[in-house]
């Protein structure tokens, strides 16, 4: 997801070509890997506002909150929550 993370029009094709739904499906039932791996996905992914909506549509938050019980992902969790928070 590097070239997400720098470069806006790549996060919005990225997210337009439909990963968020099945990067929500990693966070409700992937591997702990997987899920920590979907959460590094989504917070540079939700860089972008418009995927910030996207996202919360997709359902990502209830499974983040979730994910802030765990005690290894809960930073990665807390850090996409602050990210989507961001109203600009």
């Amino acid at each position: 997801m590097n070239v997400a993370h720098s470069d806006d029009d790549n996060r919005v094709s990225i997210a337009n070509g439909g990963v968020i739904p099945l990067l929500v499906a990693l966070l409700q039932n992937g591997t702990y890997e997987a899920k920590g791996n979907a959460t590094e996905a989504l917070e540079y992914l939700a860089c972008n506002q418009n995927n910030r909506v996207l996202i919360a549509k997709a359902g990502a938050i209830p499974a983040l909150v979730v994910l802030l019980q765990h005690e290894v992902l809960r930073d990665y969790a807390a850090e996409v929550l602050k990210v989507l928070s961001r109203s600009s």
